[in-house]
């Protein structure tokens, strides 16, 4: 600008008269002032070029980091009573001759919740879980269940029996007698479970203090049952042992009395095929279809 201003007063137009002295030296004085003012004058850092807008509109504070989503681990553990489904008991014991089977055997579950309070926590059917809420809406979660389920064999019960016993075709009604079969999974036909868990709320902030919410599970897993029974009056060898595959649907209610602590309710439906379980000098094989209900404490931790 001081240049173009400089040779504007310097030069002079097309076709005009040549100025004088006295006039001369004004225009240069009236230049050299242009310049002066242009060098002294500072640039208007706060001016920001033209077509830009770099601040905040007025009267808005500038925007906010986005929150970072909670997640959501948490512990459960309660105790179950379960309804179980006639089934069909194969027994096969090839050196004796016995391959038969028992129709439309009736067993029962048993729940040892009056002594609960003269016994260790295992001592009833119980119910553990673990889960995580994984996603940033945490309505889905990865849950490992574990459900210590007792499965009797009712005795005394008449059932048909088709097969073979002691090396004879044998189709006939018997009485299941302790002389003749006792077969239980005392220490637990024990479910092993991974479920994928998704949260419908219906009161409040899931988590929350009060806040009440449905969850729906669908999982499966393994079982690793304990099979002790007497077949003709001859015991096995009881211990734990990998029996077969199991699948599960839940529905739960949540109820969080704290943000920490919640009560559960839960009503799951669970079907295994067990299969090659030990009984004296042989193998067993049955499904087991189990109506389960449970109730559970459980903590939430957030992170």
């Amino acid at each position: 600008m001081a240049t173009v201003a400089l040779l504007a007063a310097t030069i002079a137009p097309a076709g005009a008269a040549p100025p004088g002295d006295q006039q001369h030296d004004q225009l240069l004085e009236r230049a050299r002032a242009v310049v002066a003012r242009d060098e002294t004058t500072p640039p208007d850092a706060a001016r920001p070029a033209a077509g830009l807008n770099l601040g905040s509109p007025a009267g808005q504070p500038p925007a906010a980091a986005r929150p970072r989503t909670s997640r959501e681990l948490y512990v459960s553990w309660g105790y179950n009573a379960d309804v179980f489904k006639r089934t069909d008991l194969h027994i096969a014991q090839p050196s004796l001759g016995n391959d038969f089977v028992l129709h439309g055997v009736q067993s029962h579950d048993q729940k040892g919740w009056t002594d609960l309070f003269h016994n260790s926590l295992t001592t009833s059917q119980y119910s553990a879980r673990i889960g995580y809420f994984f996603n940033a809406r945490q309505d889905l979660a990865i849950e490992l269940n574990f459900e210590h389920v007792r499965f009797l064999v009712t005795q005394d019960q008449d059932v048909r029996m088709t097969g073979t016993l002691n090396n004879a075709s044998v189709d006939r009604r018997v009485t299941v007698t302790e002389d003749f079969l006792r077969y239980k999974l005392n220490n637990g036909a024990n479910f092993l479970l991974v479920n994928l868990v998704k949260r419908l709320p219906l009161v409040g902030e899931p988590a929350q203090r009060g806040s009440v919410a449905v969850l729906l599970k669908a999982g499966a897993g393994i079982g690793v049952p304990h099979p002790t029974n007497f077949v003709f009056g001859e015991a096995n060898r009881p211990g734990f042992q990998f029996g077969g595959l199991d699948l599960g649907l839940e529905g739960a209610v949540r109820l969080h009395l704290f943000r920490l602590l919640y009560l559960e309710f839960a009503q799951k439906g669970i079907y295994a095929r067990y299969s090659g379980l030990e009984v004296h000098d042989g193998r067993a094989a049955h499904d087991i279809w189990t109506y389960l209900t449970a109730l559970s404490f459980g903590t939430s931790v957030h992170f």
